[in-house]
């Protein structure tokens, strides 16, 4: 669902993308490109829901029918009399410096896009490329849309629907790349020490779990965490060693531990935990590795809890790059993608919570 968007009129190009990170939910400056496939009532000028896709595609055919499909579907569970569609290509921060190499070389993409939907009836209100920059419509008549493209109004260069936006107490639409930067690995310590840490904590948790079991090592990471986390931590700095950081990545790939760092979500608690998680995020060796999907998805948990739902997105969309299976993930963004948000899940943690505690 799309929430607290300004209106706009969908056909003005110009304002359809100072509109983009209020559809998003943040700003479209993130290191990846996406396509943004935004349904539309086209008779009452309305947009209802969006769905994004990550580039490059992997399956062009593929992700594109199910675009469609899933619109088409929603559309028609809503009773909307004209379905229609506003696509927009972001090209991240790949086209910093203007984009117009990154627009040309979409544009095959963009009419596949629309040729698509047209097919299956939808009006297609715009295509827009649009680069941190700069944005150009794929379908305007007008040349400087088209070809010269055109500056990107936002936070920095206020238009007239920021401003309108400010005025209403809408926030702002927080930085992705700013989101993703908090959770970046190996930016606390050096790829090679981590990648030693690592080495060293799997073969120390090894060792305990055949002196005293697995079940010991689980209670002995649970206590860690709690001495961490509970009520705010223990007052002492959270500055962990690369070990001690590398044997809460390792022991985190257990669902009951991670399970258990979820509930840390009380408001005294969060910011303690939004910090914990981040730091073993950057603890991860390489941008790829799946040890890095729990500690996100905690820090997508606790961005949620705060109110930042735009954030926990940004974090669960990165969680499945790093791994695409990630089934708590993924669970998570089609629940906020329908407007459900994660207050069942907090729900339940909450009361496991007090369930342990008595």
């Amino acid at each position: 669902m799309i929430l607290n968007i300004p209106a706009f009129d969908l056909t003005d190009p110009n304002a359809a993308v100072e509109a983009l990170p209020y559809i998003m939910g943040h700003q479209p400056d993130g290191p990846t490109g996406k396509i943004l496939y935004v349904a539309c009532d086209a008779k009452q000028r309305i947009p209802l829901s969006s769905r994004r896709a990550t580039l490059p595609l992997e399956d062009q055919d593929e992700a594109i029918g199910d675009l469609t499909h899933e619109t088409l579907e929603e559309l028609s569970e809503r009773e909307v009399e004209s379905g229609g569609v506003l696509i927009y290509l972001c090209t991240g921060q790949v086209a910093k410096n203007g984009g117009n190499a990154a627009m040309r070389q979409y544009r095959p993409l963009a009419d596949a896009l629309a040729s698509s939907a047209e097919q299956h009836g939808l009006t297609v209100l715009d295509v827009l490329c649009v680069s941190p920059s700069h944005w150009w419509s794929y379908r305007s008549p007008n040349p400087a849309f088209r070809d010269e493209g055109m500056p990107v109004n936002g936070p920095l260069q206020p238009g007239v629907l920021t401003m309108h936006a400010i005025a209403h107490g809408v926030h702002v639409p927080p930085s992705e790349a700013a989101i993703l930067a908090a959770v970046a690995p190996a930016s606390a310590v050096d790829s090679t020490t981590c990648n030693a840490a690592l080495m060293t904590a799997a073969q120390q948790r090894a060792a305990r779990g055949r002196n005293a079991g697995i079940d010991a090592e689980f209670h002995r990471l649970c206590g860690v965490i709690d001495r961490l986390l509970c009520n705010g931590g223990d007052g002492t700095p959270l500055n962990l060693t690369p070990v001690e950081a590398a044997e809460l990545l390792l022991g985190l790939r257990d669902r009951k531990l991670r399970d258990r760092g979820a509930e840390y979500t009380e408001p005294q608690e969060l910011k303690r935990a939004r910090e914990l998680w981040s730091l073993l995020a950057r603890h991860c060796a390489t941008d790829r590795t799946v040890l890095a999907a729990a500690p996100i998805t905690l820090a997508a948990i606790a961005a949620a809890a705060a109110g930042e739902v735009a954030a926990c997105r940004v974090l669960l969309d990165r969680v499945l790059e790093v791994d695409p299976d990630y089934v708590l993930a993924e669970l998570l963004q089609e629940g906020i993608r329908r407007g459900l948000g994660i207050d069942r899940l907090l729900q339940t943690i909450r009361q496991e919570r007090r369930s342990r505690n008595g």
